[in-house]
């Protein structure tokens, strides 16, 4: 087989029910010099079955087995065997359009970005021009936008397989919440191009109270992210206010009441710091609604 230009990297884990419409959409693909490595993460369904099938159809697809480490050991895991200079991330229950991989990929560019959309919703979200973005348009690209779900998720994007692993990019596998906003902060730092392309990334909504019985964070886990997240902000050289107003909301979705006190409590020193990198840029009426939005989110973590 001659060797791909992207590797699409789906990890899959009891999505049986989507998994061949996720499937279906990559093989139908327009571009043809793709290779799909499915990362079966000890799914205890028929995903399995399922992928070995495509994977039998078509020499393009590779199946890896493993024990159930979560979504980012699966990731590192489909980068470590990529083989193509450009990697994607499709999550096993979404789908993508058949234009998605755009018909050239230009080595001058650092990553590109679709559209997305809801599935079953005909309507773009955070719909932005197909175009070139580089120099100062790209900073303030960045800095408009970097609160929004296209530039906090790693689905929708076509990363440059050096940059990642020139640079060490990998995801945090300590973290159930957030890993993917923390991968991304770390490519935009060092993203000098990009292209938004035509292609559309079909993304499922999951059911609210699935969401929140599965990623909520722990105590260490909201701290850990609270420090790299800081880091990483730091690494970005630009103002995205509200990127630090969503963080600070988002970071105390900890277990219970009590455990938030003594978690705040505890990174009060770094709450502090995030504070200092917004109230120089913010606005009277902004911090009021900044600290309005502080207490709902104390009390009340999971509508925030």
């Amino acid at each position: 087989m001659i060797s791909p230009e992207v590797s699409i990297i789906v990890p899959v884990y009891n999505v049986e029910q989507f998994l061949d419409g996720c499937l279906h959409s990559i093989i139908t693909l327009e571009r043809k010099d793709w290779e799909l490595i499915l990362i079966n993460d000890g799914s205890k369904d028929n995903s399995r079955s399922i992928c070995e099938r495509y994977a039998e159809a078509d020499n393009r697809i590779k199946v890896v087995n493993k024990d159930n480490e979560g979504v980012s050991a699966a990731r590192n895991l489909g980068l470590q065997l990529a083989k193509g200079k450009w990697i994607t991330f499709i999550d096993a229950d979404d789908a993508i359009s058949s234009n998605y991989l755009p018909e050239r990929l230009n080595e001058g560019v650092d990553l590109y970005v679709t559209h997305w959309q809801y599935l079953g919703v005909n309507e773009l979200e955070e719909w932005m021009p197909s175009q070139v973005v580089k120099g100062d348009d790209l900073t303030s690209l960045f800095e408009k936008n970097a609160h929004s779900t296209t530039f906090t998720t790693v689905w929708g994007k076509i990363f440059k397989k050096k940059t990642l692993s020139q640079n060490g990019v990998l995801f945090d596998t300590r973290l159930r919440l957030g890993e993917d906003t923390l991968f991304f902060m770390q490519v935009e730092a060092l993203c000098k191009s990009l292209v938004i392309t035509d292609g559309i990334y079909y993304y499922r909504r999951s059911p609210y109270e699935n969401w929140i019985k599965k990623y909520i964070n722990t105590p260490e886990e909201s701290l850990l992210y609270y420090s790299l997240f800081h880091q990483y902000y730091l690494d970005l050289r630009i103002n995205a206010p509200k990127l630090v107003v969503n963080t600070l909301n988002n970071i105390s979705n900890v277990t219970d009441f009590s455990s938030r006190s003594r978690f705040l409590w505890k990174i009060s020193p770094q709450v502090i710091r995030m504070k200092e990198l917004l109230y120089h840029t913010m606005t009277i009426r902004e911090k009021v609604k900044f600290r309005i939005s502080r207490i709902i989110s104390f009390f009340f973590p999971h509508f925030s």
